[in-house]
């Protein structure tokens, strides 16, 4: 999320008292979310509340009359998360298509428990054994995970299970990351991380918001424009949006499909392991997942392009479009390299330098996604290979749109 999974809808348990109706907007490309947040029980306003939607730059706070108002929102499907000092956090799974939306809130008091004493197991994560490695399947190993810093780790409970051997963390408010090199500070909201040292898996979820730093200059803005278009080229998100609009190709994008069959049928396919750049990734999925493979089956890499019929069904005009496939798949960017940090880390060698290659797989039978490239159950879509690499230093918010001409 994600795995190297962008980050998922989280609908956390509370009392949310909703008057949600539909105003017209017609003719309108983008939309506004706007309402007031109040106290449940006691009705009075809330000023000053964290309004966002979860993985873009859209937010605001209430006013001293508890009213908030997020303006130009594209369609699309989101998560409005609201925050409040003392109060429950409430995550509202939203879906903007052809009208704007007022959506008014009554959040929860938090159960006062002064007599109770939360024993954490590291008190300074930083001190923690587990910080560095936290830190570098979290943030990643790039250049760009290397720069970003985390303004408050006090915040982060670390626990690591000897057990299950697996290394677990949360916070309970915002971390504040800066990532000079995309030149975003993010609020993030740790709901769970999780990294799991027997199946070398990764995996966390959360709320972030993005807010755009401000530059020392306009040489600087270029650059963070140019770190943030090659960062979205070649992406989870940047593929997403080539399929629903079938550009695959023009973009770029090569799709095959990797089968699991029986080891005595060959039927045309060819064996993964005759292609090098993908062999490493197939044995990265048997490690770390045994439920990809069974003793007495063997993944075949079949080389045709995969139509575009066989994994997507386009939606209706106002609804999602719906990715469907029961193989993995194996997406490679053809118009990029693997970085160096990828090569150092998968140990590979200069002289084996690839086309970026990616391994995606559905754990539902079809999964929706909307215009924005956003995965409506992002935790069931695994990404490994180049994509499960890139981890938050790479996330970009749900509303980038590359600032130069590019087709998508």
């Amino acid at each position: 999320m994600f795995l190297g999974l962008r980050c998922t809808a989280w609908k956390i348990l509370a009392w949310i008292l909703i008057s949600c109706c539909q105003l017209s907007a017609l003719g309108q490309q983008k939309y506004y979310i706007q309402g007031k947040v109040t106290d449940k029980n006691t009705g009075e306003v809330l000023p000053f509340a964290s309004v966002f939607l979860s993985q873009t730059t859209m937010g605001n706070t209430s006013d001293e009359q508890g009213t908030y108002k997020i303006g130009n929102v594209p369609p699309g499907t989101y998560d409005l998360v609201v925050q409040y000092l003392g109060y429950q956090n409430v995550v509202i799974s939203l879906n903007v298509q052809d009208q704007s939306i007022l959506l008014n809130i009554a959040l929860e008091k938090k159960a006062n428990n002064l007599g109770e004493v939360v024993v954490k197991a590291f008190p300074d994560a930083t001190k923690s054994p587990y910080y560095g490695i936290f830190k570098m399947y979290f943030l990643g190993e790039s250049k760009a995970a290397k720069a970003c810093k985390i303004l408050n780790p006090e915040l982060i409970d670390l626990d690591y299970d000897n057990l299950s051997r697996v290394l677990r963390a949360s916070s309970e408010d915002f971390l504040i990351i800066e990532n000079p090199t995309l030149g975003y500070r993010v609020k993030f909201l740790l709901h769970e991380f999780a990294f799991d040292y027997k199946q070398q898996m990764t995996f966390y979820y959360g709320n972030p918001f993005f807010e755009p730093m401000s530059p020392r200059n306009a040489r600087q803005q270029r650059t963070w424009e140019r770190n943030r278009l090659k960062t979205y080229l070649g992406s989870s998100m940047h593929y997403l949006r080539s399929l629903r609009l079938k550009r695959l190709q023009e973009n770029g994008f090569e799709t095959r499909k990797i089968v699991r069959v029986e080891r005595k049928q060959f039927n045309g396919a060819v064996p993964l392991r005759l292609f090098d750049q993908d062999s490493t990734e197939l044995k990265m999925i048997r490690g770390k997942n045994r439920g990809f493979i069974l003793s007495k089956t063997v993944e075949y890499l079949y080389p045709g392009i995969v139509p575009y019929d066989s994994i997507f069904h386009p939606g209706a005009p106002g609804n999602v479009d719906t990715l469907h496939f029961k193989n993995i798949l194996q997406v490679t960017y053809t118009k990029g390299w693997e970085s160096e940090e990828y090569q150092k880390a998968k140990g590979l060698t200069p002289d084996r330098r690839a086309q970026q290659t990616s391994l995606f797989y559905l754990l539902r039978e079809t999964m929706p996604f909307d215009d924005n490239g956003n995965l409506a159950y992002p935790a069931e879509g695994i990404f490994s290979g180049y994509w499960g690499w890139s981890k938050f230093a790479e996330m970009l918010p749900l509303d980038y749109q590359p600032n130069i001409k590019t087709k998508q």
